[in-house]
């Protein structure tokens, strides 16, 4: 038995290649080849040659499919935004006939967020370990099954409140980085929360009772802060009360200038 390797790079459409060695009395061998292309399918064909000629190409192999040089990421799945931050669920696709070759090792994670208001383009790097151990520490958290539960999770964080992004995923491994993923448009939160139902409970003579409620759920701050506890947006989060506009609207019959009354609660 012989083991021989072929180190050269060589074009890829170069398929014909010759690598002179002494086979005395050997009837198999076993030859590494390099230099191939990331995600193709090849055949490879052998001939034996002496110091008469080339003999014959044997029959075609079967099919040999070189592995992608990193998985393809799916569309980020938004879990939950904050003011600041975008914290996206990440898995990878899979593969349409699992004998088209595996693939490398994911180290990193790569996305990428484009602004829609401004000329604002993010390029932030993630650790594939410390994105894993970020999904295992979320998942008891919220409310998704096992099989909707993405195996990594990423906080994209340093964002424009209020803002719209679009944003895509790759995969990195020490062979590159791999095919770009679908796109997912996120929003960034207001801050603070819009308030919206405001209701009149109840009227006397000269004073009123109102309610509303806060458009945002609050509690996404508490999950922020389980995601980065070293981060200030939690204290940013924190109500510090409420402005209050009134209006006084004049008779239909009399005519004059509307009084605006402005009042604050604070705690």
């Amino acid at each position: 038995m012989l083991h021989v390797s072929a180190i050269e790079d060589r074009p890829e459409d170069d398929m014909d290649l010759v690598r002179n060695f002494n086979c005395e009395d050997c009837q198999e061998v076993h030859f590494w080849l390099t230099g191939l292309a990331a995600s193709r399918m090849y055949y490879v064909q052998v001939a034996a040659k002496t110091a008469c000629g080339q003999g014959e190409w044997s029959p075609k192999s079967q099919p040999l499919f070189t592995w992608r040089k990193a998985p393809k990421v799916a569309a980020p799945k938004l879990l939950f935004p904050s003011h600041g931050s975008l914290v996206f669920g990440l898995a990878f696709e899979t593969l349409e006939e699992p004998s088209k070759g595996q693939d490398e090792e994911v180290e990193h994670f790569e996305l990428q967020l484009q602004s829609s208001h401004r000329a604002e383009n993010q390029t932030l790097e993630f650790s594939c370990s410390d994105a894993a151990a970020l999904a295992t520490t979320l998942r008891p958290h919220l409310q998704l099954d096992d099989e909707e539960f993405p195996s990594h999770v990423v906080i994209a964080s340093g964002l424009s409140s209020r803002s719209a992004y679009s944003c895509t995923a790759s995969a990195i491994t020490h062979a590159g980085r791999g095919e770009r993923s679908q796109i997912t448009k996120a929003e960034t939160l207001a801050v603070p929360p819009a308030v919206d139902h405001v209701t009149v409970e109840s009227t006397d003579h000269n004073s009123a009772t109102i309610s509303w409620k806060l458009s945002e759920r609050t509690d996404r701050q508490e999950l922020m802060q389980i995601c980065s506890p070293d981060s200030t947006e939690f204290e940013e989060c924190q109500l510090k009360g409420f402005r209050i506009r009134i209006c006084y609207e004049p008779e239909l019959e009399t005519t004059g200038v509307q009084d605006l009354l402005h009042l604050k609660m604070s705690w």
